[in-house]
């Protein structure tokens, strides 16, 4: 398994434990490393892939971040679903949570739920269950799409489809550690047989929308961006890390254009963080960090620039825009 410390971590290190194993570990670590409430969500160890194909033994350490991000060499031998639910929707979260449960129980397989750390404010966790064979990209698609039909669940993270999304590891707090459930150390529980999957139909791939930033707006007007900033907050935007990542990564590519100010854009991500006072501090530090990381992936990137939607596009900004040859 590759493993970073953080979102941030730039090379991962493989572990060289089946995905099985991994996971019992991380548990127990997790057990006896309790840590704050007011821990950092993006400071977070993460996982990625399980391993690669025709992984090197130089591969089987630390590696560059952009190879375990290969879509076409990551495998996995794990689904790994976020459930991330919002406060109002505890009912269908236990719903969920419980169906995850009864099936694993059903199909003989072991299961391991875990909180994250917005628990107990809201009802998120996430689910690990575990296949006898590696799984590609399609593979893991399949199997993901499969195991929410079994469950009737809807994703929450449309992002759990993608092999190569990494995924936060459980650190648990003392009143986390009672939402834990796990299997996998019953040893008479057996792996998913892959083969359950490899008839699930898959959509249409549509064609990735392509935006192109305008090269004649500037953003200068601090107290109209506030303004727009606050009203945005006051949506479902920034209510889930869903859409938020969305607004915040158009925000670093203003920055990125010299369209914005890294200062305001700062200020902006404290904004945000005010619609939840319960969390505003939490989440104004975990704001500026989730804004620093899309600035130096985007500055590393301009193929992923295509893929961000400009900043003045969005309808809360639009009073703030200003052209130059105006």
């Amino acid at each position: 398994m590759y493993v970073g410390k953080s979102v941030y971590d730039k090379y991962p290190v493989f572990v060289d434990l089946d995905d099985l194993e991994f996971f019992k570990q991380t548990l127990e670590i997790a057990k006896q490393s309790l840590v704050d409430v007011t821990s950092d969500k993006l400071s977070m160890p993460v996982m990625f892939a399980s391993r690669l194909s025709a992984q090197t033994p130089e591969e089987s350490s630390v590696i560059e971040r952009k190879k375990v991000h290969d879509k076409k060499r990551a495998r996995r031998r794990c689904i790994v679903i976020d459930a991330d639910y919002e406060a109002d929707e505890k009912q269908e979260s236990d719903r969920v949570r419980q169906a995850l449960i009864d099936f694993a129980a059903a199909m003989g397989t072991p299961i391991f739920v875990y909180p994250t750390m917005s628990y107990p404010d809201k009802p998120r966790f996430r689910v690990v269950m575990f296949t006898k064979k590696l799984m590609n990209e399609l593979r893991y698609e399949q199997a993901v799409r499969w195991l929410c039909r079994q469950v009737d669940m809807k994703l929450t993270d449309t992002s759990d489809y993608r092999i190569t999304a990494n995924r936060n590891l459980p650190v648990l707090t003392e009143k986390s550690l009672e939402a834990v459930y796990s299997t996998m150390d019953d040893d008479s529980l057996e792996l998913l047989d892959n083969v359950m999957w490899r008839d699930e139909k898959l959509p249409k791939k549509r064609q990735a929308v392509k935006y192109e930033a305008a090269d004649d707006i500037v953003f200068d007007d601090d107290i109209a961006l506030r303004v727009s900033a606050k009203t945005i907050s006051e949506t479902k935007i920034v209510s889930s890390y869903n859409t938020i990542w969305r607004l915040i990564e158009s925000i670093a590519l203003a920055v990125i254009h010299n369209q914005l100010k890294l200062e305001t854009a700062e200020k902006m991500m404290e904004v945000f963080a005010k619609a939840d006072p319960a969390n505003e501090k939490r989440y104004i530090i975990g704001n500026k960090e989730l804004l620093q990381k899309y600035i130096n992936t985007l500055t590393e990137s301009i193929e992923q620039r295509s893929a961000v939607r400009p900043l003045e596009t969005w309808t809360e900004f639009s009073a703030a825009v200003e052209r130059e040859d105006a």
